[in-house]
């Protein structure tokens, strides 16, 4: 090529590029978005991974509340150390009014708890080794992975809570239980004496967040023989474990992966529903909606049948989301068929709203792109679609803000059916479908309004 048709070809592609980028320019909407938008979900996704794995690295922290039946010098030690512990979050507050036993069983049952610690009565009383008074963990059990953090932490809490006879008393019963004699065990308490500051300097020194994030919390295996050193270590934790598995969810159910399912369905069905309406801002960038307003209908009648093409189509969407899900991780989506059904339709009458306010609110195809992308990943990181926000300890400002999106009460919908088994006209269900319905309601008038405004005129 001569250096003049390669001069031609490079000026008609740069008088392309200065009209491209003059109308880029002229958009002031498509333009700030296209700074805005990443800019909004850095910030967007570095506030909740910072909340969500417990700052600076490591493990999310794990909720626990805590009942003290002991009442001693001992067991209010213990709970202090409990709440220094940097992976947990330990409730009720201080200065909060506490709960009792049964209460706990029942929160757990209905799904607003899923680990709790009962100091016993007589627990910090008998202090000779080997006899100290057990706890008792409730749990329920498909709450795996806050339970291999958890069992990390007790041990951590157990061994800096100043408990002088800690080390000994759970060495000494692990040996007894391997068969020991009582000769070796006494010489064994005298050595176990001496190594007891040792290891609480250690424990104090390492850093907590470090050792969760390197995978170290695990569950306990039942093998004593176990060759790993962590399964090894919490065998020395002195407690028994009650499970309390919500009696609407007979099958085990990991709640990673009933997390996964339902939050990528409430996720992508929101992309997925905004991608079609903006059809019409397509129609009216071609001209078809002002042959559609030319013909004797209503003009809201244009509307209500996008209306009803997005919402239908979110529905299929969703029914083949949740059916794939279903075969492939087995987590009781269809379990209780009503209640799928009302909180797959709520949500999608609540994305296709959303939809079409992201349509007759926009200007041009890239405004709305820009919009809907900030909007969702924005909404799915606050409402729990990643991670569930039950496991960050969020300021009361973000709380609330996670609170005031829709995908919140998705979430929580979708949540109480799968990890509590709730039924749809339970209590705390039926708020979770009323608020994704009010926000229907308000996202729905907001479109008519724009849609008038914008379109119409």
């Amino acid at each position: 090529m001569s250096n003049n048709n390669f001069m031609r070809l490079f000026a008609s592609a740069w008088s392309l590029a200065k009209k491209d980028l003059h109308t880029y320019r002229r958009d002031r909407a498509a333009l700030a978005l296209g700074f805005l938008v990443p800019i909004g979900l850095v910030t967007a996704f570095g506030t909740i991974m910072t909340y969500a794995f417990g700052g600076s690295g490591g493990m999310p922290k794990v909720k626990i509340w805590i009942v003290d039946e002991a009442q001693t010098e001992v067991s209010r030690e213990l709970v202090s150390s409990f709440r220094k512990n940097e992976m947990l979050t330990v409730l009720p507050k201080s200065g909060e009014k506490g709960i009792d036993v049964d209460q706990l069983r029942q929160m757990i049952k209905d799904g607003d708890a899923h680990h709790g610690l009962v100091v016993p009565i007589g627990y910090g009383e008998q202090q000779p080794a080997g006899t100290q008074a057990e706890l008792l963990v409730i749990r329920d059990p498909g709450r795996s992975m806050e339970d291999r953090i958890l069992q990390f932490a007790m041990m951590q809490s157990l061994m800096t809570s100043g408990q002088g006879n800690f080390w000994q008393s759970s060495m000494h019963k692990l040996f007894e239980k391997q068969g020991m004699n009582p000769e070796r065990l006494k010489s064994l308490d005298v050595a176990l004496d001496n190594a007891t500051k040792t290891i609480q300097t250690f424990v104090e020194e390492s850093d907590t967040k470090q050792d969760s994030a390197e995978g170290n919390p695990v569950e306990k295996s039942s093998d004593k023989s176990s060759a790993n050193p962590l399964d090894f270590m919490s065998q020395l934790v002195p407690t028994q474990n009650e499970d309390i598995r919500p009696p609407a969810r007979p099958k085990m159910v990991s709640h990673q992966q009933a997390q996964s399912v339902s939050g990528m369905g409430v996720m992508m069905l929101l992309f997925g529903l905004t991608g079609a309406g903006a059809v019409l801002i397509a129609e009216r960038e071609r001209g078809t909606l002002r042959r559609l307003l030319a013909l004797p209908i209503e003009r809201e009648s244009i509307l209500l049948g996008k209306f009803l093409f997005i919402f239908l189509l979110g529905l299929c969407q969703m029914a083949v989301l949740f059916v794939y899900g279903e075969l492939l991780f087995r987590v009781g989506l269809f379990r209780d068929p009503m209640t799928t059904l009302v909180l797959v339709v709520a949500w999608a009458a609540a994305s296709t709203c959303f939809a079409m306010f992201i349509a007759t609110f926009s200007t041009s195809e890239k405004q709305a792109d820009g919009i809907a992308t900030l909007s969702i990943l924005g909404m799915a990181a606050l409402g729990g679609c990643w991670f569930p926000v039950q496991m960050m300890d969020l300021p009361i400002a973000l709380e609330l803000l996670s609170k005031a999106t829709m995908t919140y009460w998705a979430m929580e919908g979708f949540q109480g059916m799968l990890w509590s088994g709730l039924h749809w006209y339970e209590p705390k269900m039926l708020m979770a479908i009323s608020i994704v319905l009010g926000w229907s309601l308000i996202l729905g008038t907001l479109s008519i309004i724009f849609f008038r405004r914008n379109y119409v005129r």
